[in-house]
């Protein structure tokens, strides 16, 4: 019996100790914001790029986005484009209209 808590005494003396781990801190909570709905129509039609990407062509309807300023552009069949900055606020819906046939571009674009 001796040998045999030798032994044992032996053995936890080289087994290290392990300690626990700290409680990990709480992690901050990130609010969550909505996006916002950029709806378009173009006169004639043409594609339609937010940010440099190809996102439609003549009609989009409520495309999703990231609050935060945006450049949208229009680019026809007949080499016309038009671009404009659009700032867009968390869960704002925006309806934009180009008529490239009609002076100064903004219109109703109900033909």
């Amino acid at each position: 019996r001796a040998v045999v808590r030798a032994k044992r005494a032996k053995a936890s003396q080289s087994q290290p100790k392990v300690e626990p781990k700290p409680a990990a801190a709480p992690k901050a909570a990130v609010p969550k914001v909505e996006p916002a709905k950029l709806s378009i129509r173009t006169v004639p039609q043409s594609a339609i790029l937010v940010d440099g990407t190809s996102v439609g062509f003549g009609v989009l309807r409520a495309h999703t986005l990231a609050a935060g300023a945006h450049t949208v552009e229009f680019r026809t069949k007949d080499g016309r484009s038009h671009s404009r900055r659009v700032e867009l606020k968390p869960g704002q819906r925006i309806n934009l209209c180009w008529d490239f046939d009609r002076e100064g571009g903004a219109g109703d674009c109900k033909r």
